[in-house]
């Protein structure tokens, strides 16, 4: 579970195909993604990290995203709405849409007090059987909007940011230009799923 602070920072995720967490969060991050790669080895079958995506206080997911590597923790991006995320690791995003947390509130997590999924931390654990009934969800509703509808208004927030810091004699832009070039311009959605059955599928193979 990813709790965000912001959907300006969703749509950096989003351009930029990368996230960070707090110094805890990014550890905890990494080690389910080295753990995941063990098992990998160790079963012969994909063990994808997948992310669900919310923004407090906006009573809705926004989307599915898969970690991709390990947390890079001697480098930090710049555009973040708060100094205090450190390091980066890349994601690669599945799913993009609004869902209400109505849809959620009956899963309940065992590791969380058996509290509704929708009142998990930033970084919590959610169980495989959970996950699928969640990701069912996610493949299931209707999209009515979703944060590419405001795409245009977060990428013009980010040009005012440049531009100020540049007038200022900063050079903001320069961790965004290497980004940009490094993990594309725009949302790069997975290539490996070609439906959200195979999607359901990779994360069916986790199983014990």
């Amino acid at each position: 579970m990813i709790k965000s602070y912001s959907e300006d920072d969703i749509h950096k995720a989003v351009k930029y195909n990368v996230w960070a967490s707090t110094s805890n969060g990014n550890n905890k991050l990494d080690a389910a993604f080295h753990e995941a790669q063990i098992l990998m080895k160790e079963k012969g079958k994909k063990c994808p990290v997948f992310l669900f995506f919310s923004v407090n206080s906006s009573m809705q997911f926004v989307g599915l995203a898969e970690i991709l590597g390990p947390v890079d923790f001697k480098k930090t991006m710049d555009f973040w709405r708060r100094d205090k995320w450190n390091g980066f690791f890349p994601v690669m995003w599945h799913i993009i849409k609004d869902i209400p947390n109505k849809l959620f509130r009956h899963i309940t997590l065992e590791n969380n007090y058996n509290r509704p999924v929708t009142y998990s931390k930033d970084t919590q654990e959610i169980g495989l059987p959970q996950g699928l009934e969640m990701l069912n969800i996610f493949k299931d509703y209707h999209q009515e909007t979703s944060l590419l509808d405001d795409f245009n208004f977060y990428e013009e927030m980010e040009r005012t940011r440049i531009t100020r810091c540049a007038k200022k004699g900063r050079n903001a832009n320069s961790t965004n230009e290497a980004n940009a070039l490094f993990f594309g311009s725009g949302a790069r959605l997975s290539d490996d799923f070609k439906s959200m059955e195979s999607l359901e599928a990779s994360m069916e193979s986790t199983r014990l």
